[in-house]
């Protein structure tokens, strides 16, 4: 199905605003999730891929869906400390710099 929703997104973002902001209003919310309950994304379950059938698995999946996801959570927070570091604004940083 991730296919089908593909298709309807890109049709969908674009006719409600700019992909770009409503991106961004994702992110922001996501990093606001993340702040109050950084386990939310990833709790530490350890997985363990002995067997080219568990990726088939939806437990599995969804555990390095997670994983990947609080990576990538961690990665933007650190590169917006830095940037808010240098003297970036909260929207040079979030539209400008970390948005692509």
């Amino acid at each position: 199905m991730f296919g089908e929703a593909l298709a309807s997104t890109h049709a969908s973002l674009t006719a409600e605003g700019d992909n770009r902001v409503l991106m961004v209003k994702v992110v922001k919310d996501l990093l606001t999730i993340y702040a109050k309950r950084p386990d939310y994304f990833y709790n530490g379950d350890s997985i363990k891929l002995t067997d080219k059938s568990q990726v088939f698995c939806l437990k599995t999946l969804s555990t390095i869906f997670l994983i990947v996801e609080k990576f990538k959570l961690d990665r933007l927070i650190n590169k917006m400390a830095s940037l808010k570091a240098n003297g970036k604004t909260n929207y040079e940083i979030l539209m400008f710099e970390t948005s692509d």
